[in-house]
């Protein structure tokens, strides 16, 4: 299995994970970003858009499916969402052909390859986040939630990578020039998650064979690269990898061995 996230923050969240069971499957997760930008990291990384076989939404937040639609009618891409964020934002979705609804903690399969939604506390209709699993490795991606729960915690459980949202440092909301309402809601149990929350969440699932931690959905006003880098690399061994992803470009390919 191997992922490479196209971009993250609040502008726009896009990654693509490929796994090969005999037949190659390439998921996208998510479509924040707009539709040409979309393709182009798409290509840069040297995926066709035409290659995609499905494209699984965590929640409507326009910065999760700004160009869903779009992509999936253009390439006539199967669509996975839950009843709640597709109709919290069915204005959008009229004219999709291929349409699934994604129920928690039922796994969806495709091509052989195991993809496990379950609940987040966030404030969408019905968020989600997903576990990707393939015959040797199982990946997390994490993001959007506002805080950790027990089933979140058991749900993360022996993974071999990890996604997971490092969006706000507390001290630089606080002083932050954001309206107050707006830093209540980035704080609140169904908003973000702290670099506290994710450091927390790491200490009670990390295990020996985890081998790559991506801090994803940081905000470039309230936290900062150098300051989620140095708090995993302060949590975790040596043997695992940390990369931050960012809003501005892609990361590489990441493999899990």
């Amino acid at each position: 299995m191997r992922f490479c996230c196209l971009g993250s923050g609040s502008e726009g969240n896009s990654l693509v994970v490929e796994t090969d069971l005999g037949i190659k499957t390439k998921i996208l997760v998510d479509c924040g970003l707009k539709f040409d930008v979309l393709e182009e990291r798409l290509s840069d990384r040297k995926v066709l858009a035409s290659e995609i076989d499905g494209i699984f939404i965590t929640h409507e937040h326009g910065d999760h499916i700004r160009s869903a639609s779009k992509f999936a009618r253009t390439y006539e891409i199967p669509l996975f969402m839950t009843h709640g964020s597709f109709y919290a934002s069915r204005d959008n979705f009229k004219k999709i052909k291929f349409l699934s609804f994604l129920r928690s903690d039922k796994i969806q399969t495709l091509n052989g390859f195991k993809i496990l939604p379950f609940s987040v506390p966030h404030d969408a209709r019905e968020p989600v986040a997903l576990v990707f699993q393939d015959s040797k490795h199982r990946l997390g991606i994490l993001t959007d939630a506002g805080s950790i729960t027990p089933h979140i915690t058991k749900t993360l459980s022996k993974l071999d990578g990890l996604i997971l949202e490092f969006n706000y440092e507390p001290n630089m909301l606080k002083k932050s020039k954001y309206p107050s309402i707006l830093k209540k809601r980035i704080s609140s149990q169904f908003g973000h998650l702290s670099n506290n929350a994710a450091t927390n969440l790491l200490k009670e699932i990390y295990h020996e064979k985890m081998q790559v931690i991506v801090a994803a959905h940081l905000s470039q006003k309230n936290n900062t690269p150098e300051l989620v880098d140095c708090i995993l690399n302060r949590v975790l061994r040596d043997s695992v990898k940390i990369v931050i992803a960012g809003q501005s470009e892609p990361t590489g390919w990441i493999n899990l061995i």
